[in-house]
C-alpha cells in the first residue's frame, strides 16, 4: 500500500513537472502553505509556497506569501529579493499597458 501511495505521489509530481509553468497551477499548494503558516509550521509552509511559485511564477500572491514566510523565519535577504522581483514584475506589467 505504501508503494502505491508513493507511486501516486510520484505521478502527481511528474504531472506538475510536465504542465509548468501554468497560470492555473499552484493554488492548491498556496492554500496548503497558508494553512501551515497559520499553524506556525513555517518550514513546511515554505516548501509549499516555493512549489506554488515554481508552478506558477506569474502569480505575485505566491511570492508574497513565500516572502512573508521567509521573514518569519529570519531569512530577510531572500525575502527582500522576492519582494523586489514582485515590484519589478509589476513595473514591467504597468509599462506594457
Amino acid at each position: 500500500m505504501d508503494r502505491r501511495k508513493k507511486t501516486t505521489a510520484q505521478m502527481n509530481e511528474m504531472r506538475e513537472e510536465a504542465l509548468r509553468p501554468c497560470p492555473i497551477l499552484g493554488y492548491d499548494r498556496d492554500a496548503l502553505g497558508l494553512h501551515l503558516y497559520s499553524r506556525n509550521a513555517y518550514k513546511l509552509a515554505e516548501t509549499q509556497f516555493r512549489r506554488a511559485v515554481w508552478l506558477n511564477p506569474e502569480e505575485p500572491r505566491f511570492k508574497e506569501h513565500l516572502a512573508k514566510c521567509l521573514l518569519r523565519q529570519g531569512k530577510n535577504e531572500e525575502a527582500e529579493i522576492l519582494l523586489q522581483s514582485i515590484r519589478e514584475d509589476k513595473d514591467v506589467k504597468e509599462g506594457d499597458s
